[in-house]
């Protein structure tokens, strides 16, 4: 029995593949974006001397990291959310068998 339920969970279509690429882009932009603010924040410390140069560079390093957690967490989720409807068909689906 138990087989047969994971037989009819995984014949489960997914649906709003949109939203799948989204979520992608989303974590994907999170990277990117990352890597531009700790790039950006070593060359403010690097250009703008001691001092208040220092402190503006890790305020942007510091930034980069809490928007990369933004991003990501959004992605993660919507991942998580379509994930959630997909066990629930197919757990519904296994029900009617």
């Amino acid at each position: 029995m138990h087989h047969l339920r994971k037989a009819i969970a995984m014949e489960v279509p997914q649906k709003y593949g949109l939203f799948r690429v989204i979520a992608f882009i989303l974590k994907l932009i999170a990277f990117i974006l990352l890597a531009v603010f700790i790039i950006g924040g070593i060359w403010l410390m690097s250009n703008l001397g001691s001092g208040a140069g220092t402190w503006i560079g890790l305020a942007a390093m510091a930034e980069g990291v809490l928007v990369f957690l933004w991003f990501y967490g959004l992605g993660s989720v919507l991942t998580v959310l379509l994930d959630i409807e997909h066990k629930s068909r197919a757990l519904a689906a296994s029900s009617q068998a």
